[in-house]
């Protein structure tokens, strides 16, 4: 995959060393594209890899909790067709191992984002979750507080009749495989149109909006 450069990363030049001069060549497929199929890639070098943390983090959380910042949005847009949340349990056992990080959510946890049955309900058969987010608390290993807006993208009641549609013709949506990385027009506006419904949705709640914008 590096060799043929269809990793899910993108090459940009080493702040530390161009300091946002142009630098003098542009990445390619051997450099320092090569650098990373023999493991040889560094802090130091002349470009950084910026790519998902599917190794280790998969939502990019875990540097934010290591800095404390006390308000994280974060949109879990990973296929999860089984509702299991890995991404999320995973980021949780890291937090608390690591930094001794706790983050809580209101209990019965993640209730609100499971998909439940909507009978009489277009699409049918097609279940349907309360909200697209929760709400988490962050405790510092000092006591300071935190909150995590998680957002899951999900099918809610009140979307647009046209991403039902899509999801009534295509039921993998909203967790197609990461293996599909050519999406249509069709496809990218209805993932394009979900995120900004959930954001939406979560914006509505009366006590997150002046939350987040007196941040």
């Amino acid at each position: 995959m590096g060799l043929l450069n269809i990793r899910l990363g993108y090459w940009l030049p080493n702040p530390n060393r161009f300091g946002g001069r142009a630098h003098a060549s542009a990445p390619n497929h051997f450099n320092p594209g090569l650098a990373g199929v023999v493991d040889r890639l560094s802090a130091n070098g002349n470009f950084l890899e910026i790519t998902d943390g599917g190794n280790f983090d998969n939502l990019g959380v875990y540097e934010l909790l290591r800095r404390q910042v006390r308000v994280i949005v974060v949109c879990d847009a990973t296929a999860d067709p089984e509702s299991a949340f890995a991404d999320f349990q995973n980021l949780l056992s890291r937090a608390e191992a690591d930094f001794g990080v706790t983050i809580t959510v209101t209990p019965p946890p993640l209730a609100s984002l499971m998909p439940q049955p909507a009978p009489g309900r277009f699409p049918l058969g097609v279940p349907i979750a309360t909200e697209p987010f929760v709400v988490g608390k962050i405790r510092y290993n000092d006591g300071s507080p935190g909150e995590l807006y998680y957002i899951k993208p999900a099918i809610f009641d009140g979307l647009r009749l046209h991403v039902l549609g899509f999801k009534g013709a295509f039921p993998a949506f909203p967790d197609d495989t990461t293996l599909n990385q050519f999406f249509d027009e069709a496809r990218f506006e209805a993932y394009r149109e979900l995120g900004f419904a959930s954001l939406d949705r979560m914006l509505a709640d009366v006590k997150i909006k002046p939350q987040l914008l007196a941040m």
